[in-house]
């Protein structure tokens, strides 16, 4: 008779994968989470590994294969580590964990010396796990080479997530029982704590790298949004340098609400951070970079540029044309300017290599941008509607209290001819040096409301490429017909409440190219007649040019700087 160890490889892996890896019981989820536990639910899989010798080893194959691992626990993990369950690791999700303290600190903000405590402790648990995997990594290399295996195919590629920072006695990671029962003494006056306001305004910070190695099997780096333990974008970007071989780099970062000399010097320390990644052979790049848009939009906010240049947007535009990227995601909403597409004539010293470099993107397939609708330079990339004047006796509103509930009109709707124009015409105009590219989207959110009518977009999608965008057209049918509007290079504009807003005609054209185009309404306005004909006959012409008909001035396509 056939027992369990007698089983084929493939038979035994067949039955294993009924075993479900995951507990998805939502009340008993719900309650770990309450409990301050994961949210992420247990394994179900490590138990069954107890039955036998065999199924340990396919069991392992599979728990082995994503850690979550706390960098208190680094010392039991690399004993741990051996043999198969090292080869079947791919995937680390790193925790750095911070010191503790004690119920006197909770009352009280930290302190430069905490501050220093907690960077020193940060540098130190990513210098120890890289440390570690740089072993692994000569070992395997020292292995190849007995066998006479390449060293750069043999190497097993590893993906690394920072996914949290904190300190055990941080709100977030205390017991939600004891917690409830803290807030309810505060209340009362019995207890005196900040909770998540005690590090509020602390920022991490990595110290030097020298003694970091690199390391050539990372090729997926990854940092998830770390509130309320934020780290500084440049340091998040400078770890970046030490992976040779990183193939995919998925950032998210916050942006300080310090005042704008401390965000101009971040944003430009971040700059250089990320031009010097421009190197790294990326295939895929993904920035989350959340800015705060200003809720009062009566005055033109700060600029937020160093020498009148936006480095920021450069080092982008840098990162871009890398020549084995295909992806590109940008969003936050993120505060860019032109130069995101075309670099000025004068550059600085950290910057005047990119002078040097043509303006191609022989890889490129998808460029997806969401931006904020002010810019850099600090001014607007929207202003109020034609039809929607103030009156002649309208007094300009008192701007909020930064936490106050009360609301203020968000009146920037329709797109600056300026501004815009300038945006759309650097995009369009990087678009013909993009042979690969199979879809181009730049997408504005104009207001706090979550709807698609709350939106500016221009989307360019390549001949015969479905997308979501596509069930408008069952809304606002085209003249040519669906399918034909489909299979040829297509682009759908959405102005939202901008309504009948439309960029140069020289502009225009340089997305459409001989292409077809379908511009969409959001709100209606409340528009005269006269509105209405003229809306009409842009309609009629939409599809149609006449190279003759716009005789503009070359500065159309002049990308100097924001």
């Amino acid at each position: 008779m056939a027992t369990i160890a007698s089983l084929s490889p493939e038979t035994l892996a067949q039955i294993l994968s009924y075993i479900p890896r995951d507990h998805d019981n939502l009340m008993v989820r719900l309650a770990r989470i309450r409990d301050g536990g994961p949210i992420k639910p247990f394994s179900e899989l490590p138990p069954y590994a107890t039955v036998c010798k065999t199924w340990q080893w396919h069991i392992e194959q599979r728990t082995f294969r994503e850690i979550n691992l706390p960098s208190s626990e680094l010392e039991n993990f690399s004993r741990l580590m051996t043999g198969h369950r090292r080869a079947a690791l791919r995937e680390v999700k790193y925790q750095v964990v911070l010191p503790e303290y004690d119920d006197a600190a909770c009352a009280v903000v930290e302190t430069e010396e905490d501050k220093k405590v907690n960077d020193a402790s940060f540098t130190t648990a990513v210098t120890e796990l890289f440390r570690l995997v740089k072993r692994w990594e000569e070992e395997d290399e020292k292995d190849l080479s007995r066998t006479g295996s390449s060293v750069g195919e043999g190497l097993v590629p590893l993906s690394l997530e920072m996914s949290q920072i904190y300190s055990p006695s941080d709100a977030n990671k205390r017991n939600g029982g004891l917690l409830g029962e803290q807030r309810m003494a505060v209340e009362r006056g019995e207890r005196s704590d900040l909770f998540e306001g005690r590090h509020c305004d602390s920022w991490l910070r990595l110290g030097p790298l020298e003694g970091v190695p690199e390391l050539k099997i990372v090729t997926k780096y990854a940092v998830s949004p770390s509130y309320p333990r934020p780290v500084e974008a440049e340091s998040i970007a400078r770890l970046a340098r030490k992976f040779p071989a990183l193939e995919k780099l998925d950032l998210q970062i916050m942006e300080r609400s310090e005042d704008f000399e401390v965000r101009r010097k971040d944003r430009y320390d971040f700059a250089v951070a990320l031009l010097s990644l421009s190197s790294l052979p990326l295939t895929s790049f993904s920035l989350c970079a959340e800015n705060t848009c200003p809720r009062y939009q009566f005055q033109e906010p700060p600029s937020i540029l160093l020498s009148d240049t936006d480095h920021f947007s450069l080092a982008l535009y840098a990162i871009s044309l890398i020549p084995t990227l295909k992806t590109i995601d940008l969003k936050g909403p993120i505060m860019i300017s032109p130069q995101l597409f075309q670099p000025p004539v004068a550059l600085d010293s950290a910057f005047a290599s990119l002078a040097n470099r043509a303006p191609q993107w022989p890889s490129l397939r998808t460029y997806s941008v969401i931006f904020s609708t002010v810019r850099p330079s600090g001014s607007w990339y929207f202003v109020r509607h034609p039809n929607n004047p103030v009156s002649h006796d309208f007094v300009v509103p008192l701007e909020p209290e930064f936490d106050s509930d009360r609301g203020t009109e968000m009146f920037r709707t329709y797109p600056d001819d300026e501004a815009m124009d300038g945006l759309l015409a650097a995009a369009g105009k990087a678009k013909h040096n993009m042979p690969a590219l199979q879809m181009m989207s730049l997408t504005a959110s104009l207001s706090l409301e979550d709807s698609e009518d709350a939106e500016f977009e221009a989307v360019w999608f390549k001949a015969g490429q479905k997308n979501y965008l596509d069930h408008r057209l069952g809304e606002q049918p085209v003249r040519v017909g669906n399918e034909a509007f489909i299979g040829g290079d297509h682009v759908y504009w959405w102005t939202g409440k901008g309504g009948s807003w439309r960029p140069k005609r020289k502009v225009e054209k340089a997305w459409v190219g001989e292409g077809n185009q379908q511009w969409f309404k959001g709100y209606p306005q409340e528009e005269e007649e006269e509105d209405d004909e003229e809306d009409e006959e842009d309609e009629e012409n939409e599809e149609d040019y006449d190279d003759n008909d716009d005789d503009d001035d070359d500065d159309d396509f002049e990308m100097g700087g924001l």
